[in-house]
Formats: structure tokens, sequence, C-alpha cells
């Protein structure tokens, strides 16, 4: 059974795999698809919970840092959505500098999409999750 407070070590990497692929069909789903996207999860060095690269078109998840399903989906959700936003690449760093991080557009569209998007993407993937393990997954809300 997995929940949005499940810890994410607790997965293994045959579940984090489909959790991941999953979240990519959920996002894709609710948000567009956008080319080739892909995802790569790992352990080393950032104090970031995801980052999306779009020179390589690739969101980058670090299970060390997102300790639990829930902060993961919300992270999951906040880097696709970087994924689909039109000159991303050309203009980030240029907004950042105008306006800081925490007010770079761009980060206040991902931020609002993770929060208005989690419990559609969080139940999709729990559709998902069910139909590959039979199983019965739990959890709409995260309390924090």
């Amino acid at each position: 059974m997995i929940t949005l407070t499940t810890k994410l070590c607790t997965l293994s990497r045959g579940e984090l795999l489909h959790l991941n692929n999953s979240l990519l069909k959920v996002c894709e789903k609710i948000m567009g698809k956008k080319k080739e996207i892909k995802v790569r999860t790992t352990t080393r060095g950032t104090k970031y919970f995801g980052k999306y690269m779009p020179d390589t078109r690739t969101i980058f998840m670090y299970r060390n840092v997102c300790d639990t399903v829930g902060k993961y989906v919300e992270t999951f959700i906040h880097e696709y959505r970087h994924a689909k936003q039109k000159g991303i690449n050309k203009h980030y760093q240029t907004m950042t500098l105008l306006h800081g991080y925490w007010n770079n557009p761009y980060e206040v569209d991902a931020r609002k999409a993770q929060k208005e998007l989690r419990p559609e993407v969080w139940k999709g993937v729990k559709k998902l999750y069910k139909q590959k393990y039979n199983v019965h997954v739990l959890g709409s809300v995260v309390k924090g």
C-alpha cells in the first residue's frame, strides 16, 4: 500500500520507476504532452527537491531530499510544469535576475500548478498503481 505520507526510501527500485512512469503519463494527460521528457532519479548532491534541465529535456528528482511520496509528487508536477513553459530555456535566468527566485514568473506558475494539480495527479497515479499492483492505495491529502 502506498500513500502520500509513505517514506520514499521504502519504495523498491521497481515501485519508484512505476511511480515516475505513472507521474509522467498523468502529467501528460492533464498538462499536455511534451516531446521526449526524460526522468532521472538520483540521490547525488543537491539541496533541491528536483530540477528541470531544458537543454536535455530532463527532469531530475532528488529522492534523498523528497522524503515522502507526497513531496515527490508535488515536485514532479512542479518540474513537469517547467518543461511545459514556453521560453524557459531563454528567459529563466533573466526573470530570476529581475524578480528573484521566489517571484520569478516561471517559479510562481510552477508552484501554483503543483498546489492546484496535486489532487488530480495523485488520483490518476493511484489508479495506475492499483492497476499494476492490484492493491488498495490510500491518501488524497497530505498535511503540511
